[in-house]
């Protein structure tokens, strides 16, 4: 994803694909390019957000272009994020469950959140 940001709210989604169940996310993958700790977030679950596996970058809502991309590896049972700014991105284990087949894309959102107090996301694309 090619994207440029300025200032937005913690949570605001630049991708948020998965289910809903009540107010919140399940079985989904989203990136952020800001949370409430001042870093980009990229975050996969394949039953609701408390078994989520996050990869957590630098925050990328400076108002400059950017561009991430998420790479999951099943069989290595893990998951990397890279960013225009980052150096040398985390590869965390995944939770074996957590990969893309299990996402349920009921909710295919650019720029919102399927979680219902999120900000919305005020950004460009490149």
């Amino acid at each position: 994803m090619w994207f440029m940001a300025k200032d937005t709210g913690p949570f605001a989604r630049l991708l948020d694909i998965g289910e809903k169940e009540g107010a919140e996310g399940r079985a989904f993958i989203y990136f952020t390019p800001r949370t409430a700790d001042d870093q980009s977030r990229a975050a996969i679950t394949a039953t609701d957000w408390l078994v989520r596996v996050p990869l957590d970058n630098a925050r990328l809502d400076d108002g400059k272009p950017h561009m991430v991309a998420i790479v999951i590896d099943r069989q290595r049972e893990r998951k990397c994020m890279f960013s225009s700014t980052a150096k040398n991105p985390s590869r965390p284990r995944i939770w074996v469950k957590n990969t893309l087949d299990k996402v349920r894309p009921v909710g295919n959102l650019i720029g919102k959140s399927s979680f219902d107090n999120d900000p919305g996301l005020s950004a460009n694309n490149r």
